[in-house]
């Protein structure tokens, strides 16, 4: 069978959140956050009401998580991230907290408050994590003694894709980063020919370019963020010729004032 040329990545955040995030695809989302907590599970469930990104063809946040609870209630946020942002840590934190208060309903007490986990996928590198492998989990520990953990309802798992090559003892999460970074690679071809859930998301991702509707609307969401972003970085450069040109009159001025000074000497 000829294969279509993928125009669209699953490093791309939109079709990372289609492809793991529909409730159709759940299985292939379950293998993946086992491989990521090392640990099995028996459930998956998926938000219904988080939207799709792609069935909006304006937005340009290029923001995008997963909300899925998976066994004894413990709730998880999934999210690609491609763009190294200012307050990267901080935001993720923060929807962290936003989770963790959303799982005491109201009435009850605190002992109804859910575990929380936070599994971030960014394709850069944090300077803080240079001498760390490609998957971190951070917790809240001691500061004396790092192992002893004070709660484990607080989870944040960051998984930096661009150390692929350097990382060789973590093959259940290598093999999801080979498949977002290079999914019609010859190493995930391999790989799909014995891993079901590899082969099945190759399918799914076939399936999202195939689909001319929703190829249509990534597209008209790329020109609405380009277009964007270039406003943005127009009234940027006014502001900046708008600054060099002030600069330059009170420099002509200051420079007026003096020469008549020296003159009335």
């Amino acid at each position: 069978m000829t294969r279509l040329k993928a125009k669209y990545s699953p490093m791309d955040d939109r079709v990372f959140q289609i492809l793991f995030g529909e409730v159709k695809n759940a299985n292939i989302t379950k293998a993946l956050v086992e491989d990521i907590l090392g640990q099995k599970i028996k459930r998956i469930e998926l938000d219904k009401n988080k939207h799709l990104l792609g069935q909006q063809r304006d937005d340009k946040t290029g923001i995008v998580d997963i909300r899925a609870e998976i066994d004894d209630g413990v709730q998880l946020d999934i999210e690609m991230q491609t763009a190294d942002r200012d307050n990267f840590l901080k935001r993720i934190l923060l929807y962290w907290a936003r989770m963790y208060v959303k799982t005491m309903e109201k009435g009850n007490d605190y002992s109804t408050l859910k575990k929380c986990i936070v599994i971030a996928f960014v394709d850069f590198e944090f300077s803080e994590l240079k001498e760390y492998g490609i998957h971190t989990k951070w917790q809240i520990k001691e500061t004396e003694f790092g192992e002893k953990v004070l709660t484990d309802v607080l989870e944040l798992n960051i998984i930096e894709v661009s150390k692929v090559q350097k990382e060789y003892d973590k093959e259940a999460i290598i093999k999801w980063v080979n498949f977002l970074k290079n999914p019609y690679g010859m190493e995930v071809e391999n790989m799909a020919k014995t891993d079901e859930e590899i082969a099945e998301a190759r399918r799914k991702l076939d399936e999202i370019n195939a689909d001319k509707e929703l190829v249509a609307i990534l597209e008209a969401q790329d020109w609405a963020r380009w277009d964007y972003n270039d406003m943005i970085n127009d009234e940027k450069r006014k502001a900046r010729r708008a600054g060099l040109a002030e600069r330059h009159r009170k420099a002509v001025w200051k420079n007026g004032i003096k020469k008549r000074s020296i003159a009335d000497c």
